[in-house]
């Protein structure tokens, strides 16, 4: 059995937490100062692409991909303002309801993928498309996934510290030079 001090064991676990919170500044960092490849150009794409982070951004992209083949309506009908269509999946080889109120935007889908992951599913982006929605809906946005969910919200995400960028830069620099380091040693 190894045995080690406490102030051995505090150190290391000290180093682990700034190694962590480093990376994640890069991170950080990465989503701000890049901006993904787009593939389909459709508005909800770009607006995906300035809100979600780039991890997250590739698989809402592959949901928009989905969204312009192999979906078909297989019925259509409404309900107190409330739109019901009916897609099938050919892809899946299923069928979806997605219930869609125009007034407010307030969709869902029986496949749940926004209730399982926090990630809007091909099938409601479909059906905004298609009506001509051409943002995610705040609502929709889950704050983990979004590159401002740090302290910032929507609203004032352009108003971040001037001097917190610079040191995100500098330490986004820093690491670069102790990578070129260690994969010279």
């Amino acid at each position: 059995m190894r045995s080690g001090s406490l102030v051995e064991f505090w150190m290391r676990f000290e180093s682990a937490i700034d190694q962590q919170r480093h990376t994640q500044k890069k991170h950080d960092n990465d989503n701000r100062q890049s901006s993904p490849k787009l593939v389909t150009q459709l508005p909800i794409e770009i607006h995906g692409s300035r809100v979600y982070t780039h991890e997250l951004f590739e698989d809402f992209q592959q949901e928009v991909i989905s969204s312009t083949s192999g979906l078909s309506a297989r019925g259509f009908s409404e309900k107190d303002g409330v739109e019901i269509t009916t897609l099938k999946d050919g892809l899946r080889g299923k069928f979806f309801d997605i219930h869609f109120n125009p007034g407010n935007y307030q969709v869902n889908c029986t496949c749940m993928m926004f209730e399982r992951a926090g990630l809007l599913c091909r099938h409601i982006i479909s059906i905004f498309s298609s009506n001509g929605v051409s943002s995610i809906p705040d609502c929709y946005l889950a704050n983990r996934w979004c590159k401002d969910a740090v302290g910032t919200t929507h609203e004032n995400a352009d108003l971040i510290d001037g001097r917190q960028i610079e040191m995100t830069k500098l330490w986004s620099e820093v690491y670069e030079a102790v990578g070129l380091m260690r994969d010279r040693c």
